[in-house]
């Protein structure tokens, strides 16, 4: 495989590589970018947008202390609101599911910390990605209606590993619900957001992350 050369930021977009391409949606969602759907106070559900929206994709961070980093025990988060507020990529465990798709793990972007979740790092891994630490598995992104606008999102979800493969190795496919598409979630380098004065968020524990310059062309093959 290309293991494209990889920078050094706090900040980052979180851009989505399908990772099956027989997979992919229609139309396509690779190198579309990690957003957040409104609903309700503090509360987010996490989607993609194609990045020639009018809109950005978030800005995200890694925080941790250097010993969290370290041992998967981190979190990456986004700054929103007024005054500017953390809010952390929470993934549901293996045991919880979509109240309306309950085969789907929901991936929400909500006030707080966030669950642990980190980009991951040479040599644990060749590639930057986001990494869900509470099991493996893959995020996938689905066409599922978000029952707060009654209408269609490319929603992210997760699907844990939990078939074992021939060789004792997880087959991460194995539980991608049907229409689904499995995505690795890459981060592109970019500048981290400064912070106006009166703002609850910090960035002193703010992770310097390997992520890439520009997803789109990477060529992962």
């Amino acid at each position: 495989p290309h293991h494209a050369p990889t920078s050094l930021s706090q900040g980052f977009f979180l851009v989505a590589n399908v990772t099956d391409p027989s997979k992919d949606l229609v139309p396509s969602i690779n190198g579309w970018v990690v957003q957040a759907a409104h609903t309700g106070p503090a509360l987010d559900v996490a989607v993609l947008q194609s990045p020639t929206s009018s809109v950005p994709g978030r800005i995200f961070y890694e925080n941790g202390t250097a010993e969290q980093v370290r041992f998967g025990r981190s979190s990456v988060l986004t700054d929103t609101a007024t005054p500017l507020t953390p809010y952390g990529i929470i993934v549901q465990n293996s045991t919880r599911f979509d109240a309306t798709y309950p085969t789907e793990h929901d991936v929400f972007i909500n006030g707080g910390t966030g669950t642990p979740s980190s980009i991951t790092n040479f040599p644990n891994s060749p590639y930057a990605v986001l990494q869900n630490n509470l099991g493996p598995g893959t995020f996938v992104a689905c066409n599922n209606t978000v029952p707060y606008y009654g209408r269609k999102f490319i929603t992210i979800e997760y699907a844990y590993a939990t078939f074992v493969g021939p060789d004792g190795g997880f087959l991460y496919d194995a539980d991608i619900p049907d229409g689904c598409a499995p995505i690795s979630l890459v981060p592109q380098c970019t500048t981290l957001n400064s912070l106006p004065p009166g703002a609850f968020a910090s960035h002193e524990f703010a992770a310097t992350v390997r992520c890439y310059d520009n997803v789109a062309a990477i060529k992962w093959s």
